[in-house]
């Protein structure tokens, strides 16, 4: 019997807030899923807005389709501003994008047989999933975030999550969607509880990057040197509302009050950076704040580190962020306020601990005891034993393998 010829497929990713290859960060989640996908032969086809949800600007206006690679395709919808992560102005950018989807559809490579659409926002979904209908595709939903759940400590107690209609809407939307699908994948475990039984699942993290992966920085190169003596604690990403700055920057004023010689290594942006702006100037000595860095900066920064910092509210709604892959790509010991998945993997491995969130007595007692219990050590062996399991190539040959399957079945 002869083998079955191989067919490539053609396979669009949707999201209106993934980033382009070479943006300065991190490879992306649509990025890693295409390369391998395309090492397959598949066709890929990224369907992205034009408009930067992280730095809040219009990227350098390029072609609406442009050919990234053989057999990678890249589509930037133009995208409508808005400069608040809560509010009308990120609505309405969604409805524009996912009209965009709609009407231009017939112009990009194709027809497609896959569709995977990240979840949130539940409208592009709905829209793939009328596209589907149209060519006859399978409907895959990628959950990277649960909304609105995730607003619910930021947002106003009139605005209530669970009774605004808007959010009522959102919540609708997500139930049809993920019902419907022919298959859902998630970066967490615990976002399968949204999810049918009888639809097929995968947990894929979005893992560490390959050391080839091309990551241009777009930013002024940051550096910090060693300090022989201290223990140097990294935190890694947004200072935003959803982390919880408050307790971090409370931290790092008992260490400077009591003389510890512990300091605290900040590198992002975002809307609160002006408290540690101010902390930087008030402990000069126990915090360093780099503003934004590239992503290809970030190896060396954190190879001067010896704790990796994971601070987040109370309720959050975040169960395996990407400090966590940055932090082992560097074998560092992290501390977490997260006793979701994150928490499991670090007290099941070894190779962290969890403290009880908002509460800078906990993070500074659960810090100051893991240097002085002198565990730090054995816990970066066993978060450098982690990196196979959570490599970008694994994760994401077992999502491409899970989309040729529901190809077959």
């Amino acid at each position: 019997m002869t083998a079955k010829a191989f067919i490539p497929k053609t396979i669009w990713l949707v999201s209106p807030y993934e980033i382009p290859p070479s943006s300065g960060y991190r490879s992306a989640r649509w990025e890693n899923l295409a390369r391998s996908l395309v090492a397959r032969g598949h066709q890929v086809v990224v369907i992205i807005s034009d408009y930067c949800h992280y730095t809040k600007r219009h990227r350098l206006r390029k072609p609406a389709l442009e050919q990234l690679e053989s057999g990678w395709w890249l589509v930037s919808l133009r995208g409508f501003a808005y400069h608040s992560n809560v509010g009308p102005g990120r609505l309405l950018s969604e409805c524009w994008f996912s009209l965009q989807l709609f009407l231009l559809s017939n112009r990009w490579p194709g027809p497609p047989l896959v569709i995977v659409c990240k979840e949130p926002p539940a409208l592009a979904g709905l829209v793939c999933k009328r596209l589907c209908r149209r060519f006859g595709a399978r409907f895959v939903c990628d959950i990277v975030d649960l909304w609105p759940e995730l607003f619910e400590g930021v947002l106003p107690r009139w605005l209530s999550v669970s009774g605004h209609p808007v959010f009522w809407l959102i919540r609708a939307l997500r139930h049809a969607n993920l019902s419907t699908a022919s298959g859902v994948v998630s970066l967490a475990n615990s976002h399968f509880g949204l999810v049918p039984k009888h639809i097929p699942r995968l947990t894929v993290y979005n893992g560490i990057p390959s050391s080839d992966s091309p990551t241009h920085g777009i930013f002024p190169s940051k550096h910090v040197s060693a300090r022989i003596g201290w223990v140097t604690v990294a935190y890694i990403g947004t200072i935003g509302h959803n982390y919880d700055i408050a307790t971090m920057l409370s931290l790092a004023e008992r260490l400077a009050r009591e003389s510890v010689p512990i300091r605290l290594v900040i590198a992002g942006s975002g809307p609160l950076c002006g408290p540690v702006v101010d902390a930087q100037a008030r402990f000069p000595d126990h915090v360093i704040f780099l503003g934004r860095v590239p992503f290809v900066d970030l190896e060396p920064i954190l190879s001067i580190c010896d704790v990796g910092l994971m601070p987040y509210r109370r309720g959050s709604t975040v169960e395996m962020p990407d400090k966590f892959y940055d932090y082992i790509a560097s074998g560092l010991p992290m501390l977490t306020s997260i006793r979701g998945e994150v928490g499991q993997i670090l007290l099941e491995e070894g190779c962290g601990a969890v403290y009880e969130a908002e509460s800078s007595e906990s993070l500074y007692s659960t810090l100051v005891g893991l240097v002085q219990s002198g565990s730090l050590p054995k816990m970066r062996n066993s978060a450098m034993g982690l990196t196979s399991r959570f490599s970008a190539e694994n994760q994401f040959g077992k999502y491409a393998d899970f989309i040729e399957s529901l190809l077959e079945s």
